[in-house]
């Protein structure tokens, strides 16, 4: 009888030593690194799960369309589209001016230099006079300048510069009261403003990937691997193979075409062999918002392990701290003895 009581107690002793070695870790022992996690989780959230990367705006090159007048005068021009005016056409002409270069400084030059000074001549006519190109070195803005020099029997030379520019025409279906239009048509009214083409640093043209937006190069991340290492920084191995299948490989949920689930971001190389990330114009947010999370309520589950822990806590969506809901967020030791989220906290 004392051997099987004896044989029973160390029974219970090493089952006590084995449940001991196996129990989850005190909620003491792992605040600080969950907080430290819930911290880091917000960025990653979005990143993966949220609105994502800021892209460059999907802003095309204009595209030049020919019109040809009833004199055969052929125009340049291309559509913009203004949030407040509506449709713009931008015509593109050369606009031509011209100067004499004398050794006199008198009032009303516009340039000087070599010793010269530069006088404009308006409502000059240039058209049937010999003219050649002839370029000129700018020390001071380190640029080359192309012109025409043209010879006239009263001026001697004159010089004819050609500058590109724009001309801006609103168009309206009906007349605008207190406008007068230049040029009308069955379609409508062509009326001239004065507008300034909002600048791009960016422009796509037709064969970038459809579907997808360039990331800005002033982005935190620009590569799949970069998010895969701060993703990693913060969520298991485990927890993140399903979510990189989904988000750099893409899945599909049936067999329509509706039911595949492109990429949300890959590495494109351009046609200059640059590398760029691409973020899908596709994928909608999961995040309602942030997430905040009453460490005062925390506490873990039974269930689990020395390597493996839940901890049930209360949550609520920033700016609604009412409507609390329990959620358990898990935690996993992972082979760098660190404590990495198993389970998303968005």
């Amino acid at each position: 009888m004392k051997k099987i009581f004896i044989t029973a107690l160390c029974f219970i002793l090493i089952l006590c030593t084995f449940t001991s070695c196996s129990r989850p870790p005190e909620f003491s022992e792992i605040e600080d690194r969950l907080k430290e996690l819930i911290d880091a989780s917000y960025e990653i959230n979005e990143l993966l799960f949220g609105e994502g990367l800021e892209v460059y705006p999907r802003v095309y090159e204009n595209q030049f369309e020919i019109y040809r007048d009833a004199d055969d005068k052929v125009y340049y021009y291309y559509e913009l589209e203004d949030a407040e005016l509506g449709k713009i056409y931008a015509y593109r002409y050369n606009d031509k001016r011209y100067f004499i270069a004398s050794a006199e400084q008198k009032a009303g030059y516009v340039y000087a230099a070599d010793g010269k000074f530069y006088y404009e001549i308006e409502n000059y006519d240039a058209e049937g006079k010999e003219s050649q190109v002839t370029s000129y070195y700018s020390e001071q803005h380190k640029k080359t300048y192309h012109f025409y020099t043209v010879t006239d029997p009263d001026y001697g030379s004159v010089y004819e510069y050609r500058e590109l520019s724009v001309k801006y025409l609103r168009f309206s279906q009906s007349p605008i009261e207190g406008s007068e239009a230049i040029y009308s048509n069955a379609n409508g009214y062509f009326y001239p403003i004065d507008y300034k083409e909002p600048e791009y640093e960016f422009y796509y043209n037709e064969d970038d990937p459809a579907d997808y937006s360039y990331v800005r190069l002033d982005s935190k991340y620009l590569t799949v691997e970069q998010i895969k290492e701060a993703a990693e920084a913060v969520y298991s191995k485990e927890y993140l193979e399903g979510v990189y299948e989904m988000l750099f490989t893409g899945a599909v949920v049936d067999e329509s075409d509706s039911g595949t689930l492109s990429a949300r971001y890959y590495n494109y190389t351009d046609s200059d062999g640059q590398v760029w990330l691409m973020e899908s114009d596709k994928y909608k947010s999961s995040i309602e918002g942030k997430r905040i999370y009453d460490f005062s309520t925390a506490k873990v589950k039974r269930r689990g392990s020395k390597s493996f822990a839940n901890i049930e806590i209360e949550s609520y969506i920033e700016g609604k701290p009412n409507e609390r809901v329990k959620v358990t967020l898990s935690l996993t030791l992972q082979e760098d003895g660190k404590w990495y989220l198993d389970s998303p906290t968005y």
